[in-house]
């Protein structure tokens, strides 16, 4: 997710535990608690802010979100593949 506040744009990464989301979605609690305590807290990262008037701020920012578009991109058929041919 990107925040911006007027000229400043900062990137957010949230990572929520796969056990949590159960929980939240089916309701149903994980038998053995999932090793760290941070599982049932989400957690959420950010950038420092980048001014988008400071030329090498909007330079480093851009190449955030080009990093960011670029793996939601990413060809899911190659990883599929290549998880098919790991299994016995």
């Amino acid at each position: 997710m990107i925040s911006s506040l007027n000229h400043h744009i900062s990137v957010l990464k949230l990572h929520v535990h796969p056990s949590y989301v159960r929980y939240l979605t089916e309701g149903i609690l994980p038998k053995e608690a999932p090793l760290g305590s941070s599982w049932c807290s989400p957690r959420l990262q950010r950038t420092r802010w980048f001014d988008l008037f400071n030329i090498e701020d909007r330079t480093e920012a851009m190449r955030g979100i080009w990093g960011i578009m670029s793996y939601l991109m990413r060809s899911q058929e190659k990883e599929k593949a290549n998880a098919a041919t790991k299994e016995p």
